[in-house]
């Protein structure tokens, strides 16, 4: 993994720890508010750690269906960020908007290793022992 990568990973990570403490130490926002970032930090972390290692995290089909629920957060986050930014509402639309940006390589790179990574899961079936 690349330095910049490397980076962004670092960025991901404090971005959804400083989300998580500030929905929790302000007791707003329910479950998936508090811990939805930082869940998505790690399970991008995750991914990018495996791409740049070219080996295969769990089943594929699970970072596929994953890569479809994270574009679609994406754009929900997005329109949310817009909408927010019609009625007035700047600090809360500068944040989502920011989180969108901060997110879009890693769910860019989520969509690679679960729809375009064939190698990767084809080379882990053939290493894959008897029974398996």
């Amino acid at each position: 993994m690349t330095w910049a990568w490397r980076i962004y990973c670092g960025l991901l990570l404090a971005g959804g720890v400083v989300q998580m403490l500030r929905k929790v130490l302000t007791d707003t926002g329910g479950p998936s508010s508090r811990y939805a970032a930082l869940a998505s930090a790690v399970a991008l972390t995750a991914v990018l750690a495996a791409k740049a290692r070219g080996r295969a995290l769990s089943q594929r089909w699970i970072w596929q269906v994953l890569s479809v629920a994270l574009v679609a957060g994406w754009l929900v986050m997005l329109s949310f960020a817009i909408y927010l930014a019609t009625i007035a509402v700047q600090v809360g639309a500068g944040l989502l908007g920011l989180g969108a940006v901060l997110a879009l390589p890693g769910v860019q790179q989520v969509w690679v290793y679960g729809w375009r990574s064939s190698e990767i899961w084809s080379r882990e079936r053939r290493e894959a022992p008897e029974g398996a």
